[in-house]
C-alpha cells in the first residue's frame, strides 16, 4: 500500500493498514456511508450504495442544556451517478470485514444504550455513532507516524492510490470507474501530471513513502 513499506502479515501495522483499505479507493464520506449489507462476502465486492458526508449527530440547546440528536439526514446518495459501483476486494479486507461484523454486534450486545440506528454500519465508533471524518483522518495521521511515513490526508491516499494504479500501467477507465470518477476525461484531467511522467512516479514514491528514508532526512 505504501511503495518501500515491509510490513509482516503478523504485525499490528499489517492490521490497521488492510483495515483501513477502503481510505485507498472510496472518499470518507463512502466510507463512513458503508454498510454491511453492502457487502457481498461471498463474491469479496463492497457496492457503494450512499456517503455519510456530514455528523450522525446534531447537538440543540434546550431548557435542560444541549443534547444530542440522532441526524438521519447525514446519509445521502452518492456525489454522481458514477459514484454507485461494485468493488472487488481482497481476502485480507474481507476477513476483516467479518472480524469487524462480529465485534460490533458484541459491542452493540454489551452496550444497550448505545445508538442501534448504527448497527449496521461498518464504522462505527463511541456510543454505536458513525466514526466522525476527523476520526478517519486522525486515525490515518497515527498509522502514518506509527511506521514512520510522513503525514497524508484520506483524499491524498485516493490520489496515491490511483497513482499507484497509473504506474501499473491499469487503464484509466478501470481505474475511473474505482474512484466513482463522473467520467475517464475527469480522472485524465486530474492526472495528466501523472501520465506523462509515469517514468517517475515509482521513484518518488519509493523515495517519499519509504519509512527508512523518511526518518533517515528528518534526523538529517
Amino acid at each position: 500500500m505504501f511503495a518501500g513499506a515491509s510490513l509482516d502479515e503478523n504485525s499490528g501495522a499489517f492490521c490497521e493498514l488492510k483495515a483501513n483499505f477502503f481510505r485507498l479507493i472510496l472518499t470518507k464520506a463512502e466510507v463512513r456511508g458503508l454498510n454491511f449489507d453492502h457487502v457481498d462476502f461471498e463474491n469479496h465486492t463492497i457496492t457503494v450504495m450512499q456517503q455519510a458526508p456530514y455528523e450522525s449527530f446534531i447537538t440543540i440547546k434546550t431548557e435542560h442544556g444541549v443534547e444530542k440528536c440522532l441526524n438521519e439526514d447525514c446519509i445521502k446518495p452518492p456525489k454522481s451517478g458514477s459514484s454507485y459501483r461494485t468493488i472487488k476486494v481482497p481476502d485480507i479486507v474481507v476477513d476483516e470485514l467479518y472480524r469487524r461484523r462480529e465485534k460490533n454486534k458484541q459491542y452493540f450486545k454489551t452496550h444497550p444504550n448505545a445508538v442501534s440506528y448504527w448497527r449496521n454500519y461498518i464504522c462505527i465508533g463511541f456510543g454505536g455513532e458513525l466514526i466522525s471524518s476527523k476520526t478517519v483522518t486522525e486515525g490515518l495521521y497515527k498509522i502514518c507516524k506509527k511506521n514512520g511515513l510522513p503525514k497524508i490526508s484520506a483524499h491524498g491516499l485516493r490520489h496515491l492510490c490511483a497513482t499507484i494504479l497509473l504506474e501499473q500501467n491499469v487503464p484509466l477507465e478501470e481505474i475511473s470507474h474505482i474512484l466513482g470518477h463522473a467520467s475517464v476525461s475527469t480522472t485524465f484531467d486530474i492526472y495528466c501530471g501523472e501520465i506523462q511522467g509515469r517514468d517517475n512516479i515509482l521513484d518518488f514514491l519509493s523515495s517519499n513513502f519509504d519509512p527508512i528514508t523518511h526518518l533517515a532526512r528528518k534526523a538529517g
